[in-house]
């Protein structure tokens, strides 16, 4: 049309000097403009009636419906409310079925007004029914999130402008909820990752630093898409366009610049480039230790940078960001010597420790020492491995047939090597801490004999223990043992003859003791009055040349060095017998019954009897 009226425009310039305007009235204009209408008018339809089936259907009958008749059979789940509601939008469409709407005469005009005016109706009919359903839920719903669920099922229906205009409160407070969410989530990222409780659980799962920034990073822009389809939900679609969609989209734009994840990416590059991680250099080194006073002390040489390297490259990887090949290279070669590093520091970790813990014992060091020799051999006949001869090893716990035969290799060699070198430390861990036991039983054994009872029965029950533990040790081939053993011999014999010591000044004391009322005899001079008794122990005293003043040293002072054992021993007196001598008149000579000699030969007795239970 627009081409033939610029043909015949410059036809009449060319044949006349006079300007004539050409207008062109189709025909047809009018049954255009009506079909473009009823289009709209279908699209709407269809629309709201798969919307209202969706909504307002239940879950089975929530698929797709391609025509009325299928929208009426799938309601028939439904409940009463709902299928009025479909009901009122099928009739309604009957309605303005049976118009024509190719009449665009006037009177077919007004068949067509009077149809749509009845179709309005019934629709709002429906859109009354929704509105008071859709309040009702809303009004029960305990909480904003309940809220939400509701909007999410009716998010289709808000592009009613009377739906939405009746549900504009809760929109509002929803509105609200979701701002403070996100401004809860914007302190969240400004407290950073590393005083986050997401950045404990990442070391608990072995997580790498800039991988679990970038995943918790992640996380937050996550629970942003969240809230901000919640303000989908509320406001429907288009939400951009309202006032407070637009501040809302304002604030997420700003928020989501923060959350780019590319800068942490390239900063981590340009760190790692700058740095020379090579798997390469010898495997033990030999450093001096300042804590311990610049002592010589044995470690890896491994920079634990490469394994966090490694873990890096290959969460990176996971994450969706293009590593370059020489790093991924480079974690490759730090993921083949990984199980190996690990091995040989805690290996290495756990030798320092029991080193140290046989320097704080030095008197069981000696019997360490064969073990000790063996994990020193170890350690030299590795003191020329290097990295380089570990990127190509086989894995570190291979099967034990595939070190036989043919697999006489470096790769295989070296794996041998460390199991062997934590085999052996394990060895000599276990060892050290069952000997380190035993010496402290052995010592406690020895401590119980400086002050267990004068009882030769418990002696012989602790020597019996401290002899067991011996055999124990002897068991489990500790080296310098003999040595060791001598030098346990004498501090049980120093502590026994401290023990004799007390026995003996014990066995003096008694025996200078006065004699009391109540003593025990031999019944044989039973009933002899106290002072009597006294001036025969005087009597008896003198015969056998001990002063009469050493009862009263005795009392007032200790004899000896009885202190000098390792604790206070248990006082046991001895129990003396007292014996009774007479003295007989007979053929007008004086004598004594029994003799004097008796009394010694019966104290020396008792002496002997007291002293053998050392």
């Amino acid at each position: 049309v627009k081409e033939f009226s610029n043909l015949a425009r410059d036809i009449t310039r060319k044949r006349s000097e006079k300007f004539i305007p050409i207008k062109i009235r189709a025909a047809h204009a009018q049954l255009q403009e009506r079909l473009h209408f009823v289009h709209q008018f279908r699209q709407q339809h269809e629309q709201l009636q798969h919307t209202i089936v969706k909504v307002m259907g239940s879950s089975r009958n929530s698929s797709g419906i391609g025509s009325q008749g299928a929208a009426i059979s799938d309601a028939a789940g439904v409940g009463s409310s709902d299928i009025t509601a479909i009901d009122e939008i099928r009739m309604a469409y009957d309605v303005v079925k049976i118009v024509d709407i190719l009449d665009v005469t006037p009177d077919g005009t007004e068949h067509w007004e009077r149809a749509e005016t009845s179709y309005n109706e019934r629709v709002a009919r429906v859109e009354n029914q929704i509105i008071v359903r859709l309040r009702d839920r809303l009004a029960t719903a305990r909480n904003a999130s309940e809220m939400f669920r509701v909007f999410s099922k009716f998010n289709a229906l808000f592009v009613r402008p009377k739906i939405r205009g009746a549900i504009q409160e809760y929109q509002t407070q929803l509105i609200n909820s979701v701002k403070e969410d996100i401004r809860r989530l914007h302190d969240t990222f400004k407290k950073h990752y590393r005083r986050s409780e997401a950045f404990a659980m990442s070391q608990l799962r072995d997580v790498s630093p800039v991988s679990g920034t970038i995943i918790w990073v992640r996380q937050i822009e996550r629970q942003l898409d969240m809230y901000m389809r919640r303000v989908e939900d509320v406001l429907g679609k288009g939400w951009e366009l309202y006032a407070e969609g637009q501040r809302l989209q304002a604030d997420s734009a700003s928020f989501r610049r923060k959350l780019d994840t590319r800068p942490l990416y390239d900063s981590w590059f340009t760190d790692i480039s700058r740095r020379d991680l090579t798997v390469s250099g010898r495997v033990f080194l030999v450093t001096r230790h300042r804590a311990t006073g610049h002592t010589f002390q044995l470690n890896i040489s491994f920079d634990q940078q490469l394994i966090t390297m490694f873990k890096e490259v290959r969460e990176l990887l996971w994450l969706g960001f293009q590593v370059p090949h020489t790093l991924v290279n480079m974690a490759r070669d730090g993921k083949r010597v990984y199980p190996f590093a690990v091995s040989l520091t805690e290996t290495t970790k756990i030798y320092r420790q029991v080193s140290h813990q046989l320097q704080l014992h030095p008197d069981v060091a000696p019997l360490a020492a064969g073990y000790r020799r063996d994990v020193m051999f170890c350690i030299r006949k590795g003191m020329g491995l290097k990295w380089q001869y570990f990127v190509t090893s086989a894995g570190l716990y291979a099967a034990a047939g595939s070190l036989s035969g043919p697999a006489d290799s470096h790769e295989n060699r070296n794996a041998a090597f460390v199991r062997e070198y934590a085999a052996i430390v394990s060895l000599f861990q276990e060892k050290v801490e069952a000997l380190v036991a035993l010496n402290d039983d052995i010592n406690a054994a020895v401590r119980e004999l400086a002050t267990c009872p004068y009882r030769e029965a418990t002696f012989k029950v602790i020597l019996d223990r401290i002899q067991s533990l011996i055999d124990r040790l002897n068991l489990d081939n500790y080296a310098n043992l003999e040595q060791w053993v001598s030098e346990l011999d004498s501090r049980i014999e120093k502590v026994l003859t401290t023990r004799l010591s007390h026995a003996v000044h014990s066995w003096i004391k008694e025996f200078n003791r006065a004699p009391q009322l109540g003593d025990e005899s031999d019944g044989e001079g039973a009933g002899m009055g106290i002072r009597e008794e006294s001036r025969i122990a005087r009597r008896l005293q003198r015969s056998l040349g001990v002063a009469e003043g050493t009862l009263a040293k005795v009392s007032n002072g200790h004899i000896g060095n009885g202190d000098a054992g390792e604790g206070r021993a248990e006082e046991v007196t001895p129990q003396l017998r007292t014996l009774v001598h007479e003295l007989r008149i007979k053929n007008q000579v004086m004598y004594l019954d029994p003799p004097l000699e008796n009394a010694r030969a019966s104290w020396i007795q008792q002496l002997h009897t007291w002293l053998a239970a050392v």
